[in-house]
């Protein structure tokens, strides 16, 4: 793991062609002695620049290779680029946003464990509007078609959590405490576009709130943006989410059709403020916030929607045990299928959370998850953190049930 402490981004796309043109600045907390290697998708790089002078670079299997001389200090490489990543970007008709690689239209570390801050510079369309990570510092309008918005994010997040969207959307601006809400939807022609946008997300303030209460800890936020897509997306960033139209829209006619939206937030703070060090710990993030969608759900829509959610849990588990792959929640190796992993990493998870609240009751429970949650902020953690804070608040010895579910 490279000792990084901050990507500086900038990215102008091309939408005609659905390409990027951009440059990644990394910069790390010590100086370099040995090359470096990142991954890359069907970027072209066209330099890479040391401190003080251009850096030798090779593209070896789709992995970019640069070496960094031995009698210079070098503290930071900024690599320029261009091309179509075939991954990592989701291109509308007047839009485009990240989805779960970032590492594909930026130069980065794909470990979990490694947490960074960034900056996110984006060229965009005058008329357009965008959301990054992080909070927007500066707009400047570039030429009479072209300005430049700047978001800066100093706390540290794993990079996976990094992401933008820029498009030709609607954009309705609201506010929890000192939090910006911001929701965006590609602009259409229907008449009541805006009003149908502040109904699909007039429960944000709600869901915050009770997730603060539980979580025992404010969002750390200063802005938190909301975006409707057309395809089928449920995809958390930091202080972004990602939400298919086909999933927000049913709450127009049944208000409590609204995972989506408590799903995404809830990962605000299991998934982003603390992330599993490891895929092998995915269910801190996962089937945490499973469990915890439904927590709310039971809280808002009463103790049938939560039973619901858990049953709905249990099917999908049951196919993991059909399948023959009741694997423990830390298992480590490879799954037959996603559907299968989610099975597991999710379902199971969200049900070990249910049994974990049942043997521990109420009080016990919600104190050690204050305690888990307060005490492993801006951490990656690994399923012993998790263990070790219930044990320590509640004051029991939980190996037993421990070892059924996780281990």
């Amino acid at each position: 793991m490279y000792p990084i402490e901050k990507y500086k981004v900038k990215i102008e796309p091309n939408f005609k062609e659905k390409s990027i043109q951009g440059s990644t600045e990394i910069i790390f907390s010590k100086p370099l002695k040995n090359d470096l290697e990142f991954e890359i998708s069907n970027l072209n790089i066209t330099q890479v620049q040391g401190r003080k002078t251009k850096l030798k670079f090779a593209i070896v299997n789709s992995k970019l290779r640069i070496s960094i001389p031995k009698n210079k200090v070098n503290q930071s490489v900024l690599i320029t680029y261009n091309g179509s990543p075939t991954d990592g970007l989701v291109w509308g008709s007047n839009y485009v946003y990240t989805n779960y690689e970032p590492c594909t239209w930026m130069i980065c570390s794909k470990s979990f464990g490694l947490r960074t801050s960034i900056s996110i510079d984006l060229i965009i369309p005058k008329d357009w509007t965008a959301t990054a990570t992080g909070n927007l510092i500066s707009n400047l309008n570039l030429n009479k078609d072209q300005k430049q918005l700047k978001w800066e994010e100093n706390n540290s997040y794993s990079s996976y959590l990094f992401g933008f969207a820029i498009g030709d959307f609607l954009k309705v601006e609201d506010k929890y405490k000192t939090i910006e809400l911001e929701y965006f939807e590609p602009k259409t022609q229907v008449i009541d576009q805006r009003n149908n946008l502040i109904k699909k997300f007039k429960d944000t303030q709600k869901i915050i709130q009770f997730f603060e209460e539980k979580s025992g800890l404010q969002l750390p936020l200063k802005k938190y943006s909301q975006v409707v897509v057309n395809e089928a997306e449920a995809q958390e960033k930091q202080g972004v989410s990602f939400l298919g139209k086909s999933f927000v829209d049913p709450i127009l006619t049944e208000p409590s059709e609204d995972w989506v939206i408590v799903y995404e937030l809830a990962h605000q703070w299991w998934g982003n403020l603390i992330t599993c060090k490891s895929l092998d710990h995915f269910w801190l993030n996962e089937g945490i916030v499973v469990f915890m969608t439904a927590v709310y759900k039971q809280n808002n829509w009463g103790q049938s929607a939560y039973d619901r959610e858990m049953e709905l849990a249990k099917k999908r588990y049951q196919k993991a045990i059909d399948s023959k792959f009741d694997v423990p929640l830390t298992f480590a190796g490879e799954y037959p299928s996603l559907g299968l992993k989610r099975s597991i990493v999710y379902s199971k998870g969200a049900l070990f959370m249910d049994a974990l609240r049942k043997e521990l009751g109420e009080v016990l429970f919600w104190q050690g998850f204050k305690d888990y949650t307060l005490k492993n902020q801006f951490r990656s953690v690994v399923t012993k953190d998790f263990q070790e804070a219930m044990e320590k608040s509640s004051g029991k010895d939980l190996k037993l049930i421990f070892n059924k579910w996780v281990y």
